[in-house]
């Protein structure tokens, strides 16, 4: 008899961003040579919290949050940033927002919907609208196909596309 396996399930979005957004913070703590201890004390939080905080457990509320900012020195917005952008890479590493070159403030926003926990379904269509088709940047020209709605064919071999 054969057992079968069930598929794993994928986590949900909101644990991978939770992990996501505690690894970023561990990180930026011991890269600044920031004991949990000395974080705990300063804020009167128990190092418990700031270990499920770390390990993604427990999202962090935004007074924790303002807390390891004021801390490590770094501001929210662009914390906010890099988390996203990390987040995204995991959950899609070939999805074309890596790929532009955004204004801060829109990374900004991203990574503020983000921590929210605002669906994509309720994002304004506007921003994915004005993204243009990279599909020439991933995979390069040669590997592109010609969409099949367009009646556009190379020129046979020998003629010039002008006619």
């Amino acid at each position: 008899m054969t057992e079968e396996r069930k598929p794993t399930r994928q986590p949900p979005r909101r644990a991978t961003y939770q992990e996501v957004l505690g690894a970023h913070l561990r990180a930026l703590r011991r890269q600044r040579d920031v004991k949990a201890s000395v974080i705990a004390e300063r804020f009167e939080v128990s190092e418990a919290l700031l270990s499920k905080v770390e390990r993604g457990a427990r999202g962090p509320s935004p007074a924790t949050l303002a807390m390891y900012c004021e801390v490590l020195g770094v501001p929210l917005l662009d914390l906010l940033a890099d988390v996203a952008m990390r987040h995204r890479e995991l959950l899609d590493p070939f999805d074309p927002l890596l790929r532009l070159e955004l204004p801060p403030y829109v990374r900004a926003l991203d990574g503020l919907a983000l921590y929210a926990g605002i669906p994509a379904r309720h994002m304004p269509r506007s921003v994915p609208a004005r993204i243009p088709d990279t599909t020439t940047m991933i995979f390069g020209a040669s590997d592109v196909r010609a969409p099949q709605h367009s009646p556009a064919r190379p020129p046979a071999h020998g003629q010039h596309a002008g006619g």
